[in-house]
């Protein structure tokens, strides 16, 4: 999916994992001003797959999830 989290941003591929009611997003490369209380909505082309508000911002890097890894390597 490609994810956006400003109205100007172009968008950045990401990975994205349910838990629960939430989502998580795991970025392929660096994202800046991510912030809580934004948007971030998904895409897959031109078609929106869904969105929710920005909880948590962790920086660094956050391993994929299990299920995800073999899609990475």
């Amino acid at each position: 999916a490609v994810v956006k989290v400003r109205y100007h941003h172009a968008g950045s591929p990401a990975f994205l994992e349910q838990t629960g009611d939430k989502i998580n997003i795991y970025f392929t490369e660096p994202v800046h001003a991510i912030t809580p209380g934004q948007a971030a909505v998904f895409y897959d082309g031109q078609d929106v797959l869904g969105g929710g508000w920005i909880e948590r911002h962790v920086i660094g890097e956050v391993p994929a999830p299990a299920a995800l890894a073999e899609t990475v390597a």
